[in-house]
């Protein structure tokens, strides 16, 4: 196993709704939701890299957010393992700001237990549940 990637995720969040994109039919955890966000570049701080991967994905120009925290989480796949230290900002938006599409949907808080969020982003979901009351 490889040392662990450092990942760079944005809470989008609009009231009681938070953000979630649905990860391509092809590839690792195909289908599942996550979080917007990427991989931080060496040398890049996290929140830079949160800002540039939330322009290309979604055209959203963010200020600074909030550290929520540090996550860590080791996938183990068929054939081997990846290790992601994810650091999650949190980032108010108004609904507008990115419309719902196939594979963006704004979620409320108290649904996301039913929904199929990658693993490593479950963490995430019952702290921010829990932030919110709702655990």
């Amino acid at each position: 196993m490889e040392g662990p990637r450092l990942v760079a995720l944005g809470l989008l969040t609009s009231g009681e709704r938070v953000l979630l994109l649905r990860r391509p039919p092809t590839g690792r955890l195909p289908g599942q939701w996550e979080f917007p966000g990427g991989t931080v570049e060496w040398g890049e701080h996290p929140w830079d890299a949160l800002r540039r991967e939330l322009r290309e994905e979604l055209g959203v120009l963010a200020r600074r957010g909030a550290l929520f925290g540090i996550y860590s989480h080791i996938y183990a796949f068929e054939k081997d393992e990846a290790h992601v230290v994810l650091v999650a900002y949190r980032l108010r938006v108004p609904r507008r700001t990115v419309p719902e599409a196939e594979d963006r949907r704004w979620v409320a808080l108290e649904d996301l237990p039913r929904w199929d969020i990658v693993a490593g982003s479950r963490p995430i979901l019952q702290d921010l549940r829990r932030a919110r009351g709702l655990t």
